[in-house]
C-alpha cells in the first residue's frame, strides 16, 4: 500500500478521480493542479473543484481538500503534486503496459518525482535501469516506445516516425539515448538547425561514424519536411533529393557553418 501523499499514492488517487469525471473535467482538474499557481484556500476548496464535487464519491472530495491543505502548507509537496499531474498521462499509459503494482510503483520512484533535487540526468538514468530490468525483453520495448513518444513531444526536431527510423539507423541503445537527449537539450535551449546538425554529426562520429551516411539523409529529409513527392517515380524523387550532391553540400554547409559559428563563439 502507498504512503499517504506520496507519489504513489497521489497517482492512484488521480487515478479513481479520472474514473469518477469526464475526460474534459478531469483534464481542467490537471491543468489546475499542474499549475504553479495552484495555492488554494485553506478553508474552500477551488470553483472547479466546487463545481465537479456531485460527481466524486464523498471520500475522494475529503481528500482532495486535504491535498490541497498540504500543498498550501509544503512547497515541497506542491512542487511533486504539479510534476505528478504534469506528467499524469505518460505515468498512465505506462502503468497500462506495466499493469503489476509493483512495477508502477517502481516506475514512479525511478521517475525522481519526489526528489525536487534530481537532475535531468539522474532522472534519465534512473529510468533507463528500471526499463533495463524489466523482463521480457518486449515490455521493455513497450515501455520504451511509449517514453520515445513523449521524448519526441518535446523535441523540435524529429517527429516519432523519424525518431524510430533514426533508432533503427544508428542501432546501438546507449548512443540512440544519447542523440535523443540532445535533442531535447537542443529543443530546451532554442538551438537552430544547423547548430542541431552539427551536434548530431559530432556524436556519431564520435561513437557510431558507421552510420552517418544514413542518418545523414535522414537529417536531411527532415530539414526539407515540406517537399512532397510529385514525381510518380518514387525512386527518382529520393535519388533526386536526398543521394544528390547538392543535397549533399548543403547538408554539409550546415553542419560547416555551425562549426565555425560554435568556434567564433557566435
Amino acid at each position: 500500500m502507498s504512503h499517504m501523499h506520496s507519489a504513489l499514492h497521489i497517482f492512484d488517487f488521480l487515478q479513481q478521480i479520472q474514473s469518477s469525471i469526464s475526460e474534459a473535467d478531469f483534464d481542467i482538474l490537471l491543468a489546475e493542479l499542474s499549475s504553479s499557481d495552484f495555492i488554494p484556500d485553506k478553508q474552500a476548496p477551488s470553483q472547479f473543484t466546487v463545481s465537479i464535487a456531485h460527481e466524486i464519491p464523498h471520500p475522494l472530495i475529503a481528500e482532495l481538500k486535504d491535498i490541497s491543505t498540504t500543498a498550501m502548507a509544503k512547497p515541497t509537496f506542491h512542487s511533486m503534486l504539479k510534476r505528478i499531474a504534469d506528467g499524469y498521462n505518460l505515468l498512465e499509459k505506462v502503468a497500462s503496459v506495466l499493469k503489476e503494482d509493483y512495477l508502477i510503483a517502481d516506475f514512479i520512484e525511478a521517475m525522481r518525482i519526489g526528489d525536487p533535487y534530481a537532475t535531468p540526468q539522474e532522472v534519465t538514468a534512473s529510468v533507463n535501469a528500471f526499463v533495463e530490468s524489466l523482463e521480457p525483453p518486449a515490455l521493455q520495448d513497450e515501455v520504451n516506445s511509449i517514453l520515445d513518444s513523449k521524448r519526441c513531444e518535446n523535441s523540435m526536431a524529429l517527429n516519432y516516425p523519424q525518431l524510430v527510423e533514426a533508432h533503427n539507423i544508428i542501432h546501438d541503445e546507449v548512443v540512440y539515448q544519447r542523440f535523443v537527449e540532445l535533442l531535447e537539450d537542443c529543443a530546451m535551449e532554442g538551438s537552430l538547425w544547423p547548430q542541431i546538425i552539427a551536434r548530431i554529426y559530432e556524436l556519431i562520429q564520435s561513437q557510431r561514424p558507421q552510420v552517418w551516411e544514413q542518418l545523414g539523409l535522414l537529417l536531411d529529409r527532415v530539414s526539407r519536411t515540406d517537399d512532397k513527392p510529385t514525381n510518380s517515380n518514387r525512386e527518382e524523387f529520393v535519388k533526386r533529393n536526398f543521394f544528390d550532391s547538392g543535397g549533399r553540400q548543403e547538408l554539409d554547409a550546415d553542419i560547416d557553418r555551425a562549426r565555425m559559428e560554435h568556434t567564433l563563439g557566435l
